[in-house]
């Protein structure tokens, strides 16, 4: 279905989509696959859930993690403003709080109440899920403490995953990173603004990149077909004639000409992109750096392995 254009984000009449069924139902397969081609790792329900809130409900820690790995916001909220942290906390899953802490969901965040994840889980008797949130309690109190004068370092500050695998060029993923990076601008400070356009910017490149080469490519090998044909005519025009036994040599200069004039076009074309694409390269390279430094490690990750797949003719 994906394959004859299937629109992978699609929702139900309550904002269900593919994903989230997926994940629902457990196909971690499915979820995977959905994923790849660019489903929405954030799209939200009517009640303002998420398909990683659907795994933690669950208690599936597989799709948990593949969700997380693709770029699911650990730290969304439903309507209720209920964590996916608290949710998990509330049905007493030990392995997703678990993973979720481990992904950096936020242990201390509160409902209007001022009730946490580490209060339900104690109101409930959900033994285990306690220990691991009071654990971690305890860890965010310390590097509080430990690091109070002291900015972060990016590996300690990672920052949620904007960018899409786009390394196959599917157009849904490069969509999908583009409205990531809108939604993160909402909150985002000033430097990262500009760091998140200047990604958007590239991915966008990026995809052009390919059509430009593909049409090059084309228009070349339509000149190339015409070249070829203008040599054949000019060893034509340089054989004596059966009835007259002339030969033409202004023909075949001619035709010699146009010839030459074609080849410098595709010579002109081919360097012309060639400069595009070293370009884009560069930008890349040094966009990369910036994402690293910015706490983006993993969409850094991501632009590289995007980058090689776009600019492989280089």
């Amino acid at each position: 279905m994906l394959k004859a254009g299937a629109d992978v984000n699609a929702k139900t009449k309550d904002g269900e989509t593919a994903l989230m069924l997926a994940v629902d139902e457990g196909h971690t397969s499915c979820v995977k696959t959905l994923l790849e081609v660019g489903s929405d790792v954030n799209a939200e329900n009517k009640n303002g859930w998420t398909a990683l809130m659907a795994a933690v409900a669950k208690s599936n820690v597989d799709c948990v993690k593949v969700l997380l790995e693709a770029g699911a916001d650990v730290n969304a909220k439903d309507k209720d403003e209920v964590t996916i942290l608290m949710r998990a906390a509330l049905k007493g899953h030990t392995n997703c709080v678990k993973t979720l802490l481990k992904a950096g969901a936020d242990v201390n965040a509160k409902l209007k109440d001022g009730s946490t994840a580490l209060m339900m889980a104690t109101t409930l008797g959900h033994t285990d899920c306690v220990k691991a949130l009071q654990e971690a309690v305890a860890n965010v109190k310390s590097k509080d403490e430990g690091k109070r004068k002291d900015s972060p370092s990016p590996e300690e500050a990672q920052k949620p995953v904007v960018l899409q695998d786009i390394s196959s060029g599917n157009l849904n993923a490069g969509k999908m990173s583009i409205a990531n990076i809108k939604r993160v601008l909402k909150d985002a400070k000033e430097d990262d603004q500009l760091l998140l356009n200047d990604l958007a910017s590239v991915v966008t490149d990026l995809y052009r990149s390919k059509q430009e080469i593909s049409l090059v490519r084309k228009q070349n090998i339509k000149d190339e077909k015409q070249i070829s044909s203008l040599e054949s005519w000019a060893v034509s025009c340089m054989t004596p004639s059966a009835l007259t036994g002339r030969t033409d040599p202004s023909g075949a200069e001619n035709a010699r000409r146009k010839a030459r004039i074609l080849e410098g076009a595709i010579q002109q074309r081919n360097t012309g992109i060639r400069n595009k694409l070293n370009a884009i390269a560069d930008r890349t390279r040094e966009l990369e750096s910036k994402l690293r430094k910015n706490g983006r490690a993993k969409d850094a990750d991501m632009l590289r392995k995007s980058a090689r797949y776009f600019l492989q003719d280089l």
